[in-house]
């Protein structure tokens, strides 16, 4: 799919049964979480009408084939203002039927470019942790959160908490191939036993390694 193509939704919109709204994909986007980067996550972007009840619903491009999954919508009013999202089904179908999953607890932004620069990551890209979920494997691993709300643009994001550098000495980049290899280094140990952190704390590189 690409930005200008036409799509219809399908779903119940507040419980209204057999509802179809019609738009264009409005844009691609792809998540700058932690675990989405080791994701081949993708959403479609639309202007078709998208409220709550449509989640879960597809979407369906000319032809009647579906190209994605009715995920969630950005509002201020809690209704539709034209910014609904759908994880396209390419994607869906590998997540749910292919590749493993795994759940660190942790919620991290994906640094690159000038920010990157800016929190003086010596290298192109690494994870900025969050937040880290209580008991999770992140907090068993001793992750530090953020605890600072800033605005980066348009972007909110904490800082302050621990940067990772690299998984089993694997550094993070924007390079595909290497976010695929740390996927699959990650998942080659359940519950994230074992697995070795590289992490830039207040300035210093320490390692970090889940024991237990």
């Amino acid at each position: 799919m690409q930005v200008g193509d036409e799509i219809f939704v399908v779903g119940a919109p507040y419980g209204i049964a057999h509802t179809l709204t019609k738009g264009i994909i409005s844009g691609l986007r792809r998540p700058q979480n932690f675990e989405d980067q080791l994701l081949p996550l993708e959403f479609l972007q639309t202007d078709a009408s998208v409220n709550k009840g449509n989640s879960g619903g597809p979407m369906f491009n000319m032809k009647g084939e579906v190209v994605g999954i009715v995920s969630f919508i950005l509002s201020e009013s809690g209704g539709f203002e034209g910014m609904g999202f759908a994880a396209s089904i390419n994607v869906a179908k590998e997540i749910l039927f292919e590749q493993k999953s795994f759940w660190t607890g942790i919620d991290g932004y994906f640094l690159t470019g000038e920010l990157a620069m800016a929190l003086n990551v010596p290298q192109e890209a690494a994870i900025l942790i969050q937040r880290v979920a209580q008991d999770s494997p992140g907090q068993q691993l001793g992750l530090k959160p953020g605890n600072m709300l800033v605005k980066i643009g348009e972007q909110k994001v904490v800082i302050g908490g621990d940067i990772i550098l690299a998984i089993e000495d694997i550094p993070f980049s924007t390079d595909a191939e290497a976010l695929k290899k740390i996927r699959e280094t990650a998942l080659g140990k359940p519950g994230l036993k074992g697995l070795k952190f590289k992490v830039l704390r207040a300035g210093k590189v320490i390692t970090l390694v889940m024991s237990e």
